[in-house]
C-alpha cells in the first residue's frame, strides 16, 4: 500500500514530538487530550502499514519488545461498559509483559477501550486500551513516553538490504532485513 514512506515517517516524528510536548504540560486541556488520541491512532495504524509494507522499515523494529502492563478482568466487560472500565479489571495488580510493536499497532488498531490515565499515583500519563478479542481476559496499559519512542523509532527505522522470496501458496514478497 505504501509506495514512498518518507509522509508517513515525518507524521511519526511529528507526533512523536507532539507527545513529548504534552508530557512536559502541567495542566492537560480536554481538547488536547482529543487531538492526542487522533494522532496516538492514526500514528499506530501508520506504524502498522509501513510494517505490512515488509520493505519499509528493519524488521527487527517490527519485532522490539515493549513493556506493556496487564491487568486482568475482573468480571466480563460489555461494549457499552467501557466507558467504565476500571471496574471491571483489576487495575490494583498490573502485571509487565513483553509485546512486539507489530501486536501493539494492531492492539491500538482494533481496540475497543482507549482511554487515558495513570496505572499508579506515581505513573506516567499513559493509554489504557484492549481488543475487543481481549476483552474479557485483561486490558493494557502502555506509558505516553513509550508511545512516543516507538514513533520514533519506527520513523528513524530504513531497511538496508531487501530479499524477494517466494511465498509457499505462489507470488513472491519483500522482506526487509539490516
Amino acid at each position: 500500500m505504501i509506495y514512498e514512506s518518507w509522509p508517513w515517517r515525518r507524521e511519526l516524528t511529528r507526533t512523536a514530538n507532539r507527545i513529548t510536548q504534552v508530557l512536559n504540560f502541567k495542566y492537560i486541556r480536554s481538547d488536547t487530550f482529543d487531538l492526542l488520541e487522533r494522532d496516538i491512532f492514526i500514528g499506530f495504524f501508520s506504524v502498522r502499514k509501513l510494517i505490512e509494507a515488509g520493505a519499509k522499515i528493519e524488521k527487527r523494529v517490527a519485532e522490539m519488545q515493549i513493556p506493556v502492563e496487564r491487568c486482568k478482568a475482573l468480571r466480563p466487560m460489555g461494549s457499552y461498559e467501557r466507558f467504565e472500565f476500571y471496574d471491571y479489571f483489576d487495575l490494583d495488580r498490573p502485571y509487565l509483559v513483553q509485546t512486539s510493536v507489530s501486536y501493539l499497532a494492531n492492539q491500538m488498531m482494533h481496540s475497543l477501550l482507549f482511554s487515558f490515565g495513570s496505572i499508579r499515583d506515581d505513573a506516567s500519563l499513559g493509554i489504557f486500551f484492549v481488543s475487543d478479542k481481549d476483552r474479557l481476559k485483561f486490558c493494557n496499559f502502555v506509558d505516553l513516553a513509550t508511545v512516543s519512542t516507538i514513533f520514533s523509532e519506527v520513523a528513524s527505522s530504513h531497511a538496508k538490504h531487501i530479499t524477494l522470496s517466494s511465498l509457499s501458496g505462489g507470488g513472491r514478497s519483500l522482506i526487509a532485513t539490516q
